[in-house]
């Protein structure tokens, strides 16, 4: 469990700093671990993310997921992959500038701290 904490932080660390080309091994390095030392993937699983691995364009791969079985998600260049290829198996996910968490309690953005909620009450109050 120390290792992939360890991974944890390298990533953010490497997404921080924009180098997609460590951020893709440390992917692959959990795989490896979450495969080898949890012993929670699979061979299909196992063999997509060697696929993936040795495909031009991708940085790294890894299972996500509850393990045995589950997803397998890429970094890499856009392009790299087509989606495609595998209909109704494989999606495209863009990243965006950010992200928002509602949730029973203020709005929180990031950077900008706790917003105030109005949380509509029943028909004609305020």
């Amino acid at each position: 469990m120390t290792s992939e904490d360890r991974r944890v932080q390298e990533l953010v660390q490497a997404l921080g700093d924009d180098d997609l080309p460590v951020a893709g091994e440390i992917m692959s390095a959990s795989h490896e671990s979450l495969a080898r030392d949890f012993e929670c993937s699979t061979p299909e699983v196992d063999a997509l993310v060697d696929s993936l691995q040795r495909t031009p364009g991708v940085f790294g791969a890894r299972m996500t997921g509850g393990g045995f079985g589950g997803a397998v998600v890429a970094l890499c260049e856009p392009g790299a992959v087509r989606p495609d290829h595998w209909p109704g198996r494989a999606w495209l996910a863009v990243p965006s500038a950010g992200a928002t968490v509602v949730a029973d309690g203020p709005l929180v953005s990031p950077g900008r701290g706790p917003q105030p909620t109005r949380r509509p009450g029943p028909p004609g109050t305020p």
